[in-house]
């Protein structure tokens, strides 16, 4: 394994979720959500160093318990972005990768390919991973993320609805789904946490908004696989069945259920 240094991964994990509460502590297979989270985090290939990140002392807790490194957080914070800017006064890394809780899924390859991506370009400053919409109710569905890139791969706008008018077939082909895990450069998480969020962030509940209004590059970084995270009792059992039934997963799951800290 490589070892760097440069890039440190933090897990940004609270427990007031409305929609399903406490979701990042229910069991899948035995394990906790976000420590299924963290040890496909571990897995990456680079041996970048994983913290998760929080204020609820239940969650750093659990964590804990499983062998797995924390940081603890003591302000506000609107969301995990905020949050993982705060735990990085504490460290001295070149990039930050922030992973959010709920990723169930997340593949370590595309972990890797983040990580590879800012050390082939170590000047961009903030690295969004994308992928291809799934289905024409995908463009209609307010918990995905939504996003238009131009032709050098920039994020150009962000939203959960589609605004465009074409036809639902055309809008597939144009829009992409945002994934719960991007890249920072750390000068541009200090600067991002110095802003205030502004009534569009807060309204919409898109963090990277702030980065646009900021007038931020957001590169993208689109990968083969678009996957699922828990938002509903309905996405979990969707991720119950792909880690049963999906090859590539059910042999992480196996990697995960025989993982040693």
């Amino acid at each position: 394994m490589q070892k760097i240094n440069e890039v440190t991964i933090l897990i940004p994990a609270r427990l007031n979720s409305q929609r399903l509460p406490n979701k990042l502590l229910l069991e899948v297979n035995g394990l906790p959500i976000i420590e299924h989270v963290r040890r496909r985090a571990e897995l990456n290939e680079f041996g970048a160093d994983v913290y998760v990140v929080s204020n609820d002392k239940m969650i750093l807790k659990t964590i804990s318990r499983y062998g797995g490194k924390t940081l603890q957080t003591y302000r506000k914070h609107l969301n995990g972005t905020s949050r993982c800017s705060e735990a990085a006064e504490q460290l001295k890394s070149k990039f930050y990768l922030i992973l959010q809780g709920d990723e169930i899924l997340v593949l370590p390859r595309h972990i890797n390919q983040l990580i590879r991506e800012s050390i082939n370009e170590p000047k961009l400053k903030v690295i969004n991973l994308i992928s291809r919409l799934e289905k024409e109710s995908d463009l209609k569905d307010n918990n995905i993320v939504k996003c238009l890139i131009g032709m050098n791969k920039q994020v150009i706008a962000l939203f959960r609805k589609s605004p465009l008018t074409s036809n639902n077939e055309t809008q597939v082909e144009l829009i992409y789904k945002v994934l719960g895990m991007f890249l920072f450069k750390s000068s541009t998480l200090a600067q991002v946490a110095e802003q205030t969020s502004q009534l569009l962030e807060k309204t919409e509940l898109i963090e990277q908004l702030r980065l646009l209004e900021m007038g931020i590059t957001i590169n993208s970084l689109i990968v083969d696989k678009s996957l699922e995270s828990v938002n509903t009792a309905s996405d979990l059992s969707k991720v119950q069945k792909k880690l049963k039934n999906d090859k590539e997963q059910n042999q992480i799951l196996s990697k995960i259920l025989n993982y040693e800290t």
